[in-house]
């Protein structure tokens, strides 16, 4: 057989077209029926090939994502709405572990010493600016006023929950 292929691979190409493009519905049938009996091959299957191509499956994740924004937001809502009590609850776990506490005062002596300016962009803040924890609680930050910072809503967004060095590269700051 293998012999034979390598002598007409063009006619066997051929004809492994022609009869897919014929059996479509039978072939996804197939796979479906396949993908159905054999659930945790397939999963298993997938996730060793996600884990030896992260980038390409990261890629691949953004391209979608860029692609199909309004149906994300709609599967993310609807992920939320379905685990709104663990997120939930994670948070409160989250705001029960947290070490420190910080007042208005903190927070007015903070906007003075960063000259009312945001501490990504330098824009001044005009009294609007959001509270941005430099480490992020998600990644162990306390909620100690040395731990704040105040930045402009785009770059709190743009942050999210980096850590300094990241956000730093990020913004083209040199961080020492």
């Amino acid at each position: 057989m293998r012999q034979y292929y390598a002598t007409h691979k063009e006619k066997w190409l051929g004809r492994v077209k022609c009869y897919r493009e014929a059996n479509r519905e039978k072939i996804a049938e197939r796979g479906k029926q396949f993908r159905e009996d054999n659930a945790e091959l397939v999963k298993a299957r997938k996730l060793v090939y996600c884990q030896a191509n992260r980038e390409k499956e990261a890629a691949r994740a953004r391209r979608w994502t860029a692609v199909n924004r309004e149906r994300k937001r709609q599967t993310d809502k609807a992920y939320y709405e379905q685990h709104r009590g663990d997120f939930i609850a994670r948070a409160r776990k989250r705001q029960k572990s947290l070490q420190g506490v910080f007042t208005q005062a903190d927070i007015l002596r903070l906007y003075e010493t960063q000259h009312k300016r945001c501490a990504g962009c330098a824009k001044p803040l005009r009294g609007n600016y959001e509270i941005d924890h430099v480490i992020p609680v998600s990644k162990g930050g306390s909620n100690s006023p040395e731990n704040l910072e105040l930045l402009c809503r785009a770059c709190n967004r743009r942050k999210h929950s980096m850590m300094p060095e990241e956000w730093a590269a990020r913004i083209g700051k040199l961080f020492v």
